[in-house]
């Protein structure tokens, strides 16, 4: 699998080491649920399968105020 690492070390100025982690991590979980499941099928609940971070917490993540523009802008860069 390529280094996802490297495309989030643009991020650093945006995010918090804590939020940049569980994006992170939330982004592997979803390529590997993706080869487990069809694309219709993945869920929250289905991430949390596969993460080490609860419903709960994934919830806590997307609800916050996060600069997804800035984020999207940088990522493509």
């Amino acid at each position: 699998m390529f280094p996802i690492t490297e495309f989030t070390k643009c991020l650093e100025s945006t995010m918090t080491s804590a939020n940049l982690k569980i994006f992170l991590t939330l982004v592997q979980s979803f390529l590997c649920i993706r080869w487990v499941r069809p694309l219709t099928e993945t869920t929250t609940r289905g991430l949390s399968r596969y993460c080490e971070y609860s419903l709960r917490h994934i919830f806590r993540f997307l609800s916050a105020q996060h600069k997804w523009l800035e984020i999207r802008i940088l990522l493509f860069k």
